[in-house]
């Protein structure tokens, strides 16, 4: 089954990267599928590193999923909270409370990768994938399988105070979006 996911920058400052993820459904069946969340956004160093997302929350919380019916496209944003960042006093609901990526000063290519296979687990509801087959059958869908990945952006981020870092971005032609076409499976 195939899905497309497309990634942009909205806007970005030191402390908060603002996403947003279009997940659109390119099959002739209307499908389920797990509900993206912030952990699958992927921060590349230079040495195509990965970043590790870190929580302040553990939490439980039911399984929630995202229907799509074909041809039909949904977006998703995101607020990403850099490491260096405090996190806010507050919870507002919503995951920039609850998470942050390991990021320094530097250049950063920021894909999301979806994965739901067999060895599909949500952390937060205990979900595994004959449980979303389940929730799929009862909204007449099909339960999405596969591997996705969108297309590559590029930030930059500086943290607050750090020297701007001024080689990379230029090399980059300082636009700090790049991008290529999805890779969908």
């Amino acid at each position: 089954m195939s899905i497309e996911l497309t990634l942009d920058r909205m806007s970005q400052s030191a402390a908060k990267f603002h996403l947003r993820l279009v997940v659109t459904n390119t099959e002739s069946c209307r499908i389920l599928l797990p509900y993206p969340h912030i952990t699958g956004l992927q921060f590349g160093d230079e040495t195509g590193t990965n970043a590790q997302w870190y929580t302040s929350l553990l939490v439980s919380s039911s399984w929630s999923g995202l229907v799509l019916d074909p041809g039909e496209s949904k977006a998703v944003t995101f607020s990403v909270r850099p490491e260096s960042a405090p996190r806010p006093r507050r919870d507002e609901g919503e995951d920039y409370y609850r998470w942050c990526v390991g990021i320094r000063s530097g250049l950063y290519t920021v894909r999301y990768s979806m994965v739901t296979d067999a060895d599909y687990f949500d952390g937060d509801s205990h979900y595994r994938l004959p449980e979303v087959q389940e929730e799929a059958q009862k909204l007449s869908a099909v339960a999405w399988t596969g591997r996705a990945q969108s297309n590559a952006i590029t930030i930059e981020h500086a943290e607050p105070g750090a020297p701007p870092n001024g080689g990379p971005a230029e090399r980059f032609g300082n636009s700090g979006i790049s991008g290529g076409p999805p890779s969908v499976s």
